[in-house]
């Protein structure tokens, strides 16, 4: 947080543009901004570079399904398009309920778009994990079989 300023993202929701949730350093996004238009960058809420073996497998930007929809045509999404596609990786938006057991994916570019021919875009999150396995290589069986030992796992760790 940044002098005093208090963790409401909602109080952003009526302004152009600001920061608006106050974890980031708001001063120097604030001060890029006065650069102007000719100086574009975009200010990532999370994107997360999904890798194995030190080897980046996709770009992901989650959003929860309560933010307002992005366009995947605007200047900020065609740059993030071109690096993943620049970098021969996928880049895919995902959508996740607030509860984190739903999942919309949608592929941004080519090799986000051609992994979801194999699969429903609508994921459990049993789903989801296996897929961020089968973005990392792995088969769809194996990929299912370690999300489901991963959620098991983590059901009887919450047992106690």
């Amino acid at each position: 947080m940044y002098q005093g300023q208090e963790n409401d993202s909602k109080k952003y929701l009526n302004t152009v543009k600001p920061e608006r949730s106050g974890f980031r350093d708001l001063g120097f996004s604030e001060h890029h901004r006065t650069w102007g238009y000719d100086v574009p960058a975009v200010d990532i809420d999370f994107l997360l570079c999904e890798y194995d073996q030190k080897i980046p497998k996709a770009l992901i930007e989650y959003k929860s399904v309560i933010a307002v929809k992005q366009n995947s045509g605007m200047a900020n999404y065609c740059a993030l398009k071109r690096l993943a596609s620049d970098a021969n990786i996928p880049f895919f938006a995902v959508r996740y309920s607030q509860d984190f057991t739903q999942y919309k994916v949608t592929g941004l570019n080519e090799l986000g778009k051609k992994l979801l021919e194999r699969s429903d875009n609508d994921m459990s999150e049993l789903d989801y994990l296996g897929f961020l396995f089968f973005v990392r290589g792995f088969s769809f069986l194996e990929s299912r079989a370690r999300a489901y030992e991963i959620l098991h796992k983590r059901e009887n760790n919450n047992r106690g």
